[in-house]
């Protein structure tokens, strides 16, 4: 295994004892790794940090190992060595902080069928808002079919998944686009996702190596 590098200790949030919601401390520290190159961690690395922990590749930037820094509910907000902040429910990107163009409000219209992703074909809207472009809100419109089963390597595991497609359109229309998600069976947690934004942006990819367990 290739030795990590630039390792960066950050503080960050620990979860409170009484509640979902994550509460600042100043004891408990998670570890970001970025490098010049894509990171790569060992089983026993993902095994022994205490902590929910993923790769996330933003568009052709290196692969970086990223941990959980914050939980409310359902949406789990997982911290970058540079301070980039992506926030997930059931799965699904619905906030950024620190990219070139974040998504800075994402309200769901209908219910989102990765809650309970059942059904093979499956259609969802939210209203979507972008920091630079796009500002006044626009409707998102998206359909999610269910693939065939892929085999995927978890770095301490391998998981038959169950793959879903979604396209994506808008209302006024700016644009469309396709993203993946990948679903464990037995938990029914998105593993990894493949996601763009909106219109002309990177995609994102997200691998959970440590599932978050509340």
């Amino acid at each position: 295994m290739p030795l990590i590098r630039n390792l960066l200790l950050i503080s960050v949030m620990a979860l409170s004892a009484c509640s979902n919601t994550a509460s600042i401390t100043g004891e408990t520290l998670k570890y970001a790794l970025i490098g010049p190159g894509d990171v790569t961690v060992s089983a026993t690395q993902v095994t022994q940090l205490p902590y929910a922990s993923a790769y996330l590749k933003i568009g052709d930037n290196p692969r970086a190992f990223v941990v959980l820094a914050y939980v409310n509910g359902d949406e789990l907000s997982w911290l970058t060595a540079d301070n980039v902040m992506i926030v997930t429910r059931h799965g699904r990107i619905i906030k950024t902080v620190g990219l070139e163009n974040d998504l800075v409000l994402s309200a769901e219209k209908s219910a989102d069928p990765l809650a309970q992703p059942a059904r093979a074909v499956a259609e969802w809207q939210m209203l979507a808002e972008w920091q630079y472009r796009y500002v006044s809100g626009y409707r998102l419109n998206g359909q999610l079919t269910r693939q065939t089963s892929e085999t995927l390597d978890l770095v301490t595991r391998r998981l038959v998944s169950e793959r879903f497609d979604e396209y994506v359109t808008t209302t006024p229309d700016i644009g469309s686009w396709h993203n993946q998600f990948w679903r464990d069976p037995q938990s029914g947690q998105i593993v990894k996702t493949r996601q763009q934004l909106g219109p002309d942006m990177p995609i994102i990819e997200l691998t959970i190596l440590k599932p978050f367990s509340s």
